[in-house]
């Protein structure tokens, strides 16, 4: 991850390195403790990097800050972040066989403040997404 971060460098590029970034922070995700700050910067670092850049990776790399916010324990930000990144309620500006991905985790962050009903909305939207979709993963993920 490190070795994509340099290349992208030097290939120059906002969303190649904001999203080269946003993917080192998810891999140390899963190789760090939960809520180790290194993991949070990382991901934070991704998404400054692509800034207000409109493009397809830069997109994913704001929405995958949200991860990172929740393993942080901030569970309120992840709706927040997700719904700039994505431009709305149904995120409109995300690949469609993403979204069922982040409307998971906007489950898990209303579950996580107590936010029942906003959770059984956000399920039912990965849910008939996914269906829509036919992709197996992606069901799995609603």
């Amino acid at each position: 991850a490190d070795e994509s971060v340099a290349v992208a460098r030097e290939l120059g590029g906002a969303e190649l390195l904001g999203i080269s970034r946003a993917i080192r922070a998810l891999i140390l995700m899963q190789v760090r403790p939960a809520g180790d700050p290194e993991v949070l910067a990382a991901a934070e670092e991704a998404a400054a990097t692509v800034g207000a850049v409109e493009g397809w990776w830069a997109t994913v790399s704001r929405c995958l800050l949200a991860y990172a916010v929740l393993g942080a324990g901030d569970p309120y930000r992840v709706r927040d972040i997700l719904m700039d990144a994505g431009g709305d309620g149904d995120l409109s500006r995300v690949q469609p066989s993403m979204r069922p991905n982040f409307f998971e985790l906007l489950v898990t962050a209303a579950l996580a403040t107590g936010d029942v009903a906003d959770a059984e909305r956000w399920a039912s939207q990965a849910l008939a997404l996914a269906d829509r979709l036919g992709l197996p993963v992606q069901r799995g993920a609603a």
